[in-house]
């Protein structure tokens, strides 16, 4: 009976010790922002039909307002003069926010693209950011 029990306990701790743990999470590089100055939000606003038409690569900063809490594919950023809504989904389904990021500063370069069903007719389609 004895020699059983401490059979057991050494087969469990050989399994915790061999590799029974979670794998950590690898660490995503995501390609440098390339332009020297954002845009402001009201910007894009006014030229946001050009803008997705030359398929012209923009860069916004603002505070993170609302994100998506399940996948982290959407979020809405506000600078003084604007809202966007940022849909990363398009991009990549591993390109994503990291969860619980209301009130950081992002900045983020993408492409704008038509969207009748956002209220200001465009959202920005990320191809990479950076949250300070």
């Amino acid at each position: 009976m004895f020699r059983s029990r401490v059979l057991l306990l050494l087969g469990l701790a050989v399994l915790i010790l061999s590799g029974c743990q979670p794998n950590a999470a690898p660490e995503i590089s995501l390609p440098a922002l390339t332009l020297q100055n954002p845009q402001k939000i009201s910007e894009l606003d006014k030229n946001y039909k050009q803008y997705a038409k030359a398929k012209t690569l923009v860069q916004i900063r603002g505070k993170i307002i609302y994100q998506s809490r399940t996948t982290g594919g959407w979020a809405f950023v506000e600078d003084d003069t604007g809202v966007v809504l940022l849909d990363f989904e398009p991009t990549s389904p591993n390109f994503t926010l990291p969860p619980k990021q209301l009130g950081k500063t992002l900045t983020a370069e993408g492409r704008v693209s038509l969207d009748e069903s956002v209220i200001n007719e465009y959202l920005l389609i990320p191809t990479s950011y950076k949250i300070d």
